[in-house]
């Protein structure tokens, strides 16, 4: 079942409060709106998958860590496409 398209990954990069690296790790620089020393933001969730949390338009959101990448790299993922690892692992 294709994922609803409601733009969080480009909305979370386009706020400046996440920054994506070379090596494909996620960092938050602002915090609730002002900037913050560079930590690790994505977490390891209980299904496995690393994400980030964070309000959009006043609503809480759970963006995966790999979508995020992936729109910081390629841009906006295409309609119908799931993003996924090449070795499988969450």
């Amino acid at each position: 079942m294709p994922r609803p398209s409601r733009d969080y990954e480009q909305a979370a990069l386009a706020s400046g409060t996440f920054r994506v690296d070379a090596e494909g790790h996620v960092w938050r620089i602002r915090n609730y709106g002002a900037a913050c020393a560079p930590s690790r933001a994505d977490a390891v969730q209980k299904d496995g998958y690393r994400a980030v949390h964070l309000r959009i338009g006043g609503r809480r959101a759970r963006v995966l860590a790999h979508r995020l990448v992936y729109v910081a790299r390629f841009g906006p993922i295409p309609e119908g496409w799931v993003v996924r690892h090449r070795d499988q692992n969450r």
